[in-house]
C-alpha cells in the first residue's frame, strides 16, 4: 500500500472475494468495495474512471450548449474524446491533493492517492451516463446535439424519452456526489459530515478567488 494509507493494516480489513471484481460489486456493496479496493489495490481503474467522467461531462456541457450549431459533430466528438479524459484525470489528481490537505485538517488521515481513489470510485457511474447518452443519440439523431430541437419537440413520444433520460442523467450525478462524500469519508476514516465539511473547505479557496475576480471585474 505505501503511502496510500499507512495506517490502514491489512489485518484490520480482511480480504473479500468482491474486491476482484469491483465494478460489478460497487453497485451492490459500494462501501465494502471501496474500502477492500483501497486496501489491496488502491490505484485500481482511477485513471480509466476520471477519464470517463471527464469525457461525460464535457458530453453533456457540449449537448447542454448545442455544440452542434457551430461545429462539426466529428470535431465535436474527437474533442470530447481528446480533451475529456485529460480534464478528467487532472480535476481528480487536483481534488485528490486539495481534499486530502482539508480532510486532514478536520482529523482525517487519507493521503492524495487515496482520495483520488474515492474520487474516481465515486465517479463510475459515469459509464452509466455515457450509455445513456450513447442511447439517446441513437434515439434522437444528430439533433440531440443542436440547441433547437423542433424534431424532439414535435413528437411527444421522443419527447417523453428526452425528459426521462435526462432525469436518469440527473439521478446518476447525484449518485456520483453522494459515493464521493461517502467514500471521502471512508478514505478519511472519519464521518460523512466531516467530509462534507472537507469537501467545502477544499472548494472556500477557489470559491473566494472567484468572487475576487468578479467583484474586480465588477468595479473597473
Amino acid at each position: 500500500m505505501g503511502e496510500v494509507d499507512a495506517k490502514m493494516a491489512d489485518e484490520d480489513f480482511p480480504r473479500q472475494d468482491g474486491w476482484a471484481r469491483p465494478l460489478a460489486t460497487t453497485w451492490t456493496h459500494p462501501r465494502r468495495t471501496f474500502r477492500d479496493t483501497l486496501v489491496w489495490r488502491p490505484t485500481h481503474l482511477v485513471l480509466p474512471l476520471a477519464a470517463a467522467w471527464g469525457v461525460d461531462r464535457l458530453l453533456a456541457l457540449q449537448i447542454t450548449r448545442g455544440a452542434a450549431d457551430y461545429m462539426a459533430i466529428p470535431t465535436m466528438l474527437i474533442m470530447v474524446a481528446v480533451i475529456g479524459p485529460l480534464i478528467g484525470i487532472a480535476l481528480v489528481w487536483l481534488f485528490g491533493w486539495i481534499w486530502a490537505w482539508s480532510g486532514r485538517l478536520l482529523g482525517g488521515e487519507a493521503s492524495p492517492p487515496a482520495v483520488r481513489a474515492a474520487i474516481a470510485w465515486g465517479q463510475a457511474p459515469a459509464l452509466f451516463l455515457l450509455a445513456l447518452a450513447a442511447i439517446q443519440f441513437a434515439a434522437i439523431g444528430p439533433e440531440l446535439l443542436h440547441k433547437s430541437r423542433p424534431g424532439l419537440m414535435g413528437d411527444d413520444g421522443l419527447k417523453a424519452f428526452y425528459y426521462a433520460t435526462l432525469f436518469c442523467r440527473n439521478f446518476l450525478s447525484g449518485a456520483i456526489v453522494v459515493r464521493i462524500i461517502i467514500f471521502l469519508a471512508q478514505a478519511h476514516r472519519f464521518s460523512t459530515w466531516r467530509a462534507i465539511g472537507a469537501i467545502l473547505l477544499g472548494l472556500a479557496p477557489g470559491f473566494a478567488v472567484l468572487v475576487g475576480f468578479l467583484f474586480l471585474l465588477r468595479a473597473s
